[in-house]
Formats: structure tokens, C-alpha cells, sequence
């Protein structure tokens, strides 16, 4: 079974801005940029929306996988915006590895969704 156009064009959204995130902000790791950080800052967000509209599209197909993807839509920019704050210093690194691993996390979740709507079956995590 086909997913439905909204759910093919959601999940391409979250797989564009999920890699331009991904690379932009691995480029921040090299040379912080204020510009850089804002777009991806910016892609970030458009990537969180993605993911819960494809939470919201699936939340009758799979309750917990939905609730999963909207609760890791809020944890990840809070992660992102705090990570400054958090364990300043030579450790610093640790946390710019959760969020990123957080990061690809979300963009494994928005894919199970769209399997989700593909398969059509109901899913309980």
C-alpha cells in the first residue's frame, strides 16, 4: 500500500531538512557561525514540523509511535538551544554528540512513520 501524497511529501520535507541540518551543523563543529547556526536552527524547526504532522498522520495507525515522535519533537530543540549551557568546556563534546544523536533519531522515528502509512498497519512501540 502507497502512502498518501501528504504523508510522501511530509516525510520528504523531514528527509531534506533532517540531512541539511545534519550537515549544518556538522560544519558548526568546525567553524561556529552565527549565519550557519540560524539556518540550521531554521531547518531544525521545519524538521521538527514534519515529524509531528507525520506523528499526527500516523497517531491512529501507531498511538505510540505518535506520542514517541511528539515528545522527541520538543526534547530535541530544547536539547539544541540549552547544549551552550551544558557541560561547558572540554567535556562540551558529549552533549553535541547527544544532540546529534538525538537529531538522527528523529529523522529514524519520521521514517517509521511513513512506513507506517505505507504498510497500513497499526504498530505499538
Amino acid at each position: 500500500m502507497q502512502a498518501p501524497v501528504h504523508t510522501r511529501v511530509t516525510i520528504m520535507l523531514a528527509r531534506v531538512t533532517g540531512v541539511a541540518t545534519l550537515l549544518m551543523g556538522l560544519s558548526l563543529w568546525r567553524t561556529p557561525s552565527p549565519m550557519v547556526l540560524q539556518s540550521h536552527a531554521g531547518c531544525a524547526a521545519l524538521m521538527v514540523l514534519a515529524l509531528w504532522a507525520l506523528a499526527w498522520q500516523a497517531r491512529r495507525l501507531a498511538p505510540g509511535m505518535a506520542l514517541l515522535a511528539a515528545a522527541w519533537g520538543l526534547l530535541l530543540p530544547a536539547l539544541g538551544f540549552a547544549q551552550l549551557s551544558l557541560l561547558p568546556g572540554a567535556h562540551h563534546w558529549v552533549i553535541q554528540v547527544l544532540h546529534l544523536l538525538v537529531g538522527l533519531s528523529a529523522l529514524v522515528q519520521a521514517e517509521r512513520l511513513a512506513a507506517t502509512h505505507r504498510r497500513g498497519e497499526r504498530r505499538v512501540v
